[in-house]
């Protein structure tokens, strides 16, 4: 059974990202985190603990607060959070899902090398895990398709940045889909077993995660195993 422990935590920092995304930052009220994996997400209550909604989790578990990338859709809790100050209480539940990283392979003594897929604030949870790889140096080589609309939209690109730095055996492959503006180096359109096959020669040998639109997804899902990756070495979260 999942630790779906709740607690208060305070709103530490709110700063705006790209895409109408906000990045908040909640601070344990006792100092002790929640302890998690990274990948995982949490259910993030008011502070009357009445209303809630579930977000994934992008700090990584070395880190002492929780971050998160809330895009403010205009819905009635994204309103409320729209509004919350700094020093707010809120309530978080968690932590909850099965959308893991799994350092190792299936024999428990080699690094497990992983693709990553993510579209707009699916990155949260893929976030969680670079950071992690990067903290804990973690072995394995590693590949993340980064899905946004225009160069505008990228978010949280100062971290992926470092991260790629961090991480020896780290390659990001950016994609935009409504833009192709000059000079532009990185994938155009959306991602497919085409852009995959021609970006990672060991595809059918790695584990795969992702997180985004639910058609974007089961649809990727379905191209992963044509490339030869096996069903149970793809885990996907997605919405919509």
């Amino acid at each position: 059974m999942e630790n779906a422990q709740r607690k208060p935590y305070i709103v530490r920092s709110v700063q705006i990202d790209a895409d109408g995304v906000k990045v908040f930052i909640l601070e344990p009220k006792d100092g002790q985190n929640i302890a998690f994996k990274p990948g995982q997400f949490v259910k993030i209550y008011d502070e009357k603990e009445e209303k809630f909604r579930p977000y994934s989790i992008a700090s990584n578990p070395e880190e002492t607060n929780l971050e998160f990338l809330i895009k403010m859709v205009g819905g009635e809790f994204t309103t409320y959070l729209d509004t919350v100050a700094v020093g707010t209480t809120l309530y978080v539940e968690g932590p909850l899902g099965h959308f893991k990283f799994k350092d190792r392979d299936e024999s428990g003594t080699k690094p497990s090398n992983c693709g990553f897929i993510a579209g707009g604030t699916g990155i949260a949870p893929i976030l969680s895990i670079l950071g992690h790889i990067s903290k804990t140096g973690i072995r394995g080589d590693f590949v993340f398709f980064y899905s946004i609309r225009t160069k505008a939209d990228m978010l949280q690109k100062e971290k992926l940045a470092r991260l790629e730095r961090e991480i020896k055996n780290l390659k990001i492959i950016y994609t935009l889909t409504r833009e192709s503006p000059e000079g532009w180096k990185g994938e155009l359109g959306r991602i497919d077993g085409k852009m995959i096959a021609r970006n990672v020669y060991d595809t059918a040998n790695r584990h795969w995660l992702m997180c985004g639109p639910l058609k974007m997804v089961t649809s990727l899902k379905k191209e992963l195993v044509e490339l030869g990756v096996s069903e149970d070495k793809v885990k996907f979260e997605g919405w919509g």
